[in-house]
């Protein structure tokens, strides 16, 4: 079995005390291999870090995310960071779309060359996610 989903880490500066941290964040979440992810974005937590010198809870909805449901017609869902500009979330969409395009490339059922995912802001990620993974594996295959 191919891993799909990936991480990456950031530096993440703490609003109360102050201190630097670093965050494992999922930039591509394959709902088949983690479930359980399912509902940290259902309750909006999949982007929280807690500060390990304070437990402050930060917040980062900046990042982008690329959510997949093997087996469906569409089966992505992009996610760009809220505050960046169209340019830098075009940029930060193809670099995620291309490093996943590679993960995928010898799965001879996916036409992993035209993947376009559909596009969702972040604020209304949680509540879509269910409908959205209703509709996804009803769709043929």
């Amino acid at each position: 079995m191919v891993v799909q989903s990936f991480t990456q880490w950031s530096l993440v500066i703490c609003p109360r005390c102050g201190e630097n941290f670093f965050f494992e964040y999922w930039l591509v979440v394959d709902i088949a291999e983690h479930p359980e992810l399912a509902d940290k974005i259902r309750n909006g937590t999949l982007r929280h870090a807690k500060c390990k010198h304070c437990g402050q809870i930060v917040r980062d909805p900046d990042i982008p995310l690329l959510l997949y449901w093997p087996g469906g017609k569409q089966p992505s869902l992009y996610v760009p960071g809220s505050w960046t500009s169209d340019q830098l979330n075009a940029q930060q969409r193809e670099k995620v779309l291309s490093r996943f395009r590679r993960l995928i490339a010898n799965n001879r059922k996916l036409d992993w060359h035209t993947l376009q995912p559909e596009i969702l802001p972040y604020d209304v990620l949680p509540n879509a996610l269910d409908e959205l993974k209703t509709l996804w594996l009803q769709r043929p295959r």
